[in-house]
C-alpha cells in the first residue's frame, strides 16, 4: 500500500479528518487541486472552495489546478470564469489534454478518434489525421459516454484496435463524472475494457506522473515534495497520483466516491486502491 502512515508498532494510521484548509495550510507551499467535484461541479464553482485557494495564496503559497479534462488549458481557463472561478483561486493550470497535445505532438500520423468535432479541434492544427483502424497509427479517446451500454458497445471497436495492435491513448482517465446530477462514464472507463482485452494504454492525466511533473514545473520546481498538497476526490487518480509523487494528499468524500464513503466508510476505498490519503473532509473549505 502506498503512502500509508503507519505508528512506531507498524499499524496503518488513519487518515487524520480535517475540517478546513485552515487546519494544515501553514505546513504547505504548493497545493496540486483537481477542477471537477472540488472546485465546481460542472455548472458553478463552489465559493468556499474558491475561498480556501484564494487564502491560500493570500498567505504565500501557491495553487496549481491539475485537471483531466481533455480540454487543453488555454480552451478550458475561459470556461473557469464562466463558472466563477475567480483568478486569484490559483496560479497556474495544467489539464490532460495538454498532455495528449504533447504526446500526439510526438507521434504525428493517423488516429482512430474517439471524440466529438469540439474535442478535435483542441487538436486539429497537429500533424495528425483521422483515419480508420486498419490504416491507423494508434487510437485517441476524448469523449464521455451517458452510461455502461454506451460502454458495452465499443467493445467490438477495441476488439478490433487490439487485432491491430494499437495504442489506446486515454486522453481523460477518469472513470466517471457527476455532472449536475447525472453520471457520465470518461475515456478512463473505455481504457479499462481495453486493457482487460490486453490492449495498450496510455493515460496523459493523473495519477501518470507526467501531468505532475508539468504541475510543479508551472509552480517553479519547489524541489521539497514534503511541501507539496494534492487536493481530489478521485482515489484511483487524485489520491494515488499523489502517493506516485511523494506528496501529502487531502481527500474530498463528497465527490464521485461519495455513495461508496457513505455506506461503506474510507476503508473499503483505500483498500481497493492500496493508496491511504493524509487527510480527508468532506469538501475543500477555508
Amino acid at each position: 500500500m502506498q503512502n500509508v502512515k503507519t505508528d512506531v508498532e507498524g499499524a496503518d494510521i488513519a487518515p487524520r479528518a480535517i475540517a478546513g484548509l485552515g487546519e494544515i495550510g501553514s505546513r504547505y507551499g504548493l497545493i496540486l487541486c483537481d477542477l471537477w467535484g472540488c472546485v465546481h461541479d460542472g455548472g458553478r464553482a463552489f465559493p468556499e472552495a474558491c475561498d480556501a485557494l484564494s487564502g491560500f495564496r493570500r498567505a504565500g503559497g501557491r495553487v496549481v489546478l491539475v485537471s483531466n479534462t481533455p480540454r487543453p488549458s488555454h480552451f478550458l481557463e475561459p470556461h473557469l470564469r464562466r463558472l466563477g472561478i475567480p483568478e486569484n483561486a490559483y496560479d497556474g493550470l495544467i489539464t490532460a489534454g495538454d498532455i495528449m497535445r504533447d504526446v500526439l505532438a510526438g507521434r504525428p500520423g493517423k488516429i482512430d478518434f474517439l471524440g466529438d468535432e469540439s474535442d478535435w479541434q483542441t487538436v486539429a492544427d497537429l500533424a495528425v489525421e483521422t483515419a480508420p483502424i486498419p490504416k491507423a497509427d494508434y487510437a485517441v479517446c476524448t469523449r464521455l459516454f451517458p452510461s455502461e451500454d454506451a460502454l458495452i458497445a465499443l467493445d467490438p471497436h477495441l476488439e478490433q484496435l487490439k487485432a491491430h495492435n494499437l495504442d489506446f491513448i486515454c486522453a481523460n482517465p477518469d472513470i466517471v463524472v457527476h455532472d449536475k446530477g447525472r453520471t457520465f462514464y470518461c475515456p478512463g472507463a473505455l481504457a479499462e475494457r481495453y486493457e482487460t482485452i490486453g490492449g495498450h494504454v496510455i493515460r496523459t492525466g493523473k495519477p501518470a506522473k507526467r501531468i505532475y511533473e508539468r504541475a510543479l514545473e508551472i509552480a517553479g520546481d519547489p524541489g521539497d515534495l514534503s511541501s507539496v498538497l494534492a487536493v481530489g476526490d478521485g482515489m484511483g487518480t487524485d489520491v494515488t497520483g499523489a502517493a506516485g509523487i511523494g506528496a501529502d494528499s487531502w481527500f474530498l468524500s463528497d465527490g464521485i466516491h461519495r455513495e461508496i464513503h457513505e455506506t461503506a466508510g474510507l476503508t473499503p476505498l483505500t483498500d481497493s486502491y492500496g493508496v491511504t490519503p493524509t487527510y480527508v473532509s468532506a469538501r475543500l473549505t477555508p
